[in-house]
């Protein structure tokens, strides 16, 4: 009876521990290849501060042209210390870049996201003007998760539209799957 209970009481730990690693940079990065987003994602670590990044790019909107912009297009980032994923995160970084003659987000710079006929309020961003317009956001995992699931996705930045592209929405379930830890 003690060696079944024994037996018993080591596998539950072992199964703990393989439970408790998380996710290597290693399996990140094949992960990366498996969906084939590693032409758009990148992942770097950052030995100074102990931290790594997972960040990407989408192509830009197809309407920036009509707004008179050279380009509107989105990042996607996510943070962890170490180079294990243990958790998944709590929020994710959406960033918005505009270049354009002039700024044209300065006075209004809220984003509504419309999936599937649902909208999705993201709030004020968190904006600075360089030579390029930067609009911040942050999303919880639950508002990915909404618009990596999306088939329709459209995105009202300020009081210009845009619609998200199948690519562009891939990027947000990349970043969903890359995102677990405990996924492979």
């Amino acid at each position: 009876m003690i060696k079944i209970f024994s037996t018993g009481l080591l596998i539950l730990m072992l199964a703990g521990a393989a439970l408790a690693q998380g996710k290597s940079s290693e399996a990140m990065a094949k992960q990366l290849k498996t969906l084939k987003a590693d032409k758009t994602f990148a992942l770097n670590y950052d030995k100074s501060s102990d931290v790594s990044k997972i960040y990407g790019f989408g192509e830009s909107f197809a309407e920036a042209g009509r707004y008179k912009l050279e380009f509107v297009r989105f990042g996607l980032a996510f943070f962890f210390a170490g180079k294990t994923l243990a958790s998944a995160p709590d929020s994710y970084t959406l960033t918005f870049q505009a270049g354009g003659k002039k700024p044209l987000f300065a006075g209004a710079h809220r984003l509504t996201l419309t999936i599937d006929n649902t909208d999705l309020d993201l709030g004020e961003a968190r904006y600075v003007s360089k030579d390029i317009e930067y609009l911040n956001f942050k999303l919880t995992r639950e508002q990915l998760s909404k618009i990596a699931k999306g088939k329709v996705v459209r995105a009202k930045l300020g009081d210009l539209e845009f619609a998200l592209t199948a690519g562009h929405i891939k990027m947000f379930a990349d970043l969903l799957a890359l995102s677990d830890a405990s996924a492979l």
